[in-house]
């Protein structure tokens, strides 16, 4: 996975309104279901978060911060 800078992220995330977020919420998704080989849905994340006002992405969030030790574990 790629790994990107918090601050700029925030930064994006505020200059364009959260716009970046959404595409950061996509991108980050991808990237774990094709690292972790699961069945994850990144445009689904992104629709549902915005039309439930960003709650789906803190919930997409939260759920791919327990698939990472998961994945690291198997790793090795």
């Amino acid at each position: 996975m790629e790994r990107r800078n918090t601050f700029t992220t925030v930064l994006l995330v505020a200059i364009t309104r959260g716009v970046y977020g959404l595409v950061w919420l996509y991108q980050t998704t991808r990237e774990l279901a094709d690292a972790t080989g699961r069945k994850l849905h990144p445009a689904l994340d992104v629709g549902l978060s915005d039309v439930t006002l960003g709650a789906r992405g803190v919930w997409a969030c939260y759920r791919s911060a327990e698939i990472v030790p998961d994945a690291l574990t198997s790793r090795g």
